[in-house]
């Protein structure tokens, strides 16, 4: 018997696979666990926003086992795409990304990278794509083509979008022209806190539209905030919904509390997703739900 949670269909695999592949991005030379700070590269008006610390992540004994199980040939194809193209080494010369967006809609949504890349020949690379051109926003130049953009506001700091309205709103803020958010949009969670490698948020459920019609209840929190990390001995994780209507939290909370006890009953299920669960609490309070989850690192299978 097998646990899988009702929003665990075939595209899981793709989601695990593309958290493990930004995991896997090496430490550059940028330092993510000094001053900086990487909420300054999220606009104050995101609905939704993940960020990755891949440090820690990729010096963990969950993201060192994740990469070795799910980096394959797909993945050594999108290296040498983003190499080629955007001129910078996922596996050599990339440190955080941090991912983000207006809504719930992937085309508006931008990603940020940031690295000991240069932009140098990014120019003569795109020029092989479709209707390529360059334009210049307030004295910062994009690359446009039909299906992407791109950016290099500063020195080993890449924003990539499928268009170009987005890609110079993310530039605004990094240089300063919009605001970012604060520590409070996280609910406290700190991006450069020890051991943590996953933090992020999703507000008026942006992200969880998204979600099949199995959760379609989950559809109803408002807002969303996760946590994830390991320390000496677990790997540990925390999830957050805010639901308005508190007879529906409650519904959410004995749920979840079933998936829980039918994770516990498969008892020979090692997957990321039955250790979690299997090793999960739910605690509700009015309209919010808290699940937290703490796997010791010597039941993980790598």
């Amino acid at each position: 018997m097998h646990f899988r949670p009702p929003f665990f269909v075939a595209g899981s695999h793709r989601l695990i696979w593309a958290l493990s592949l930004a995991g896997s991005l090496a430490v550059g030379s940028v330092d993510v666990n000094a001053a900086e700070d990487l909420r300054h590269h999220v606009p104050a008006d995101a609905s939704w926003a993940v960020v990755v610390k891949v440090a820690d992540y990729l010096d963990s004994r969950t993201g060192g086992g994740l990469t070795d199980r799910y980096w394959d040939e797909r993945a050594e194809r999108w290296r040498e795409s983003m190499r080629r193209d955007f001129g910078m080494d996922p596996l050599r010369e990339v440190d955080a990304v941090i991912l983000h967006g207006p809504d719930g809609d992937p085309a508006n949504g931008v990603a940020v990278v940031l690295g000991a890349f240069k932009p140098e020949g990014v120019e003569q690379r795109l020029r092989g794509k479709d209707d390529y051109r360059q334009v210049e926003e307030r004295g910062q130049v994009v690359h446009v083509w039909n299906s992407g953009a791109a950016a290099y506001p500063a020195e080993g700091i890449a924003v990539l979008g499928r268009g170009k309205e987005p890609v110079i709103k993310a530039v605004d803020v990094i240089q300063g022209r919009r605001s970012s958010i604060g520590a409070e949009a996280l609910g406290g969670m700190d991006p450069r806190r020890m051991g943590e490698f996953l933090t992020g948020f999703s507000h008026e459920g942006s992200l969880l539209q998204r979600f099949p019609p199995k959760a379609a209840i989950l559809r109803h929190a408002r807002n969303v905030r996760f946590s994830s990390g390991e320390d000496a001995e677990v790997l540990w994780g925390r999830f957050t919904l805010e639901i308005p209507e508190e007879d529906v939290s409650r519904q959410v909370e004995t749920i979840i509390m079933g998936w829980i006890g039918y994770a516990r009953l498969a008892e020979e299920a090692r997957d990321p997703f039955s250790l979690a669960f299997r090793h999960a609490s739910v605690e509700r309070t009015n309209d919010v739900v808290e699940i937290r989850f703490e796997v010791p690192l010597d039941d993980l299978p790598f």
